[in-house]
């Protein structure tokens, strides 16, 4: 058990961070990556998350091809002011067009 003392604190609020597993999401030269079950130490406070500097680096290497993927998926890709737009229109309106 980890006494207060030795806890890490947030950087953005100063609460306690506790350690959790995360899943890590990043976009590089248009390609999405995702990263499940990415252990990471997170403030129950304001959220924010905190990745060790070993973490980091595999995170880096995973993101600059260095392990295969474990399955690939489609995603959703909107345009904001398309999106904004259409929105716009179903507020007048009361339903999409």
């Amino acid at each position: 058990m980890t006494s207060v003392e030795d806890q890490q604190r947030c950087p953005m609020c100063g609460a306690g961070l506790e350690q959790t597993a995360t899943d890590f999401l990043a976009q590089v030269k248009g390609r999405v990556f995702v990263v499940n079950e990415v252990p990471a130490l997170e403030c129950p406070h304001c959220g924010h998350v905190d990745f060790s500097q070993e973490v980091a680096r595999t995170l880096e290497l995973i993101v600059a091809g260095g392990a295969a993927p474990s399955r690939r998926t489609e995603a959703l890709v909107y345009s904001w002011s398309e999106a904004l737009a259409s929105s716009q229109k179903v507020s007048k309106t009361g339903h999409a067009h």
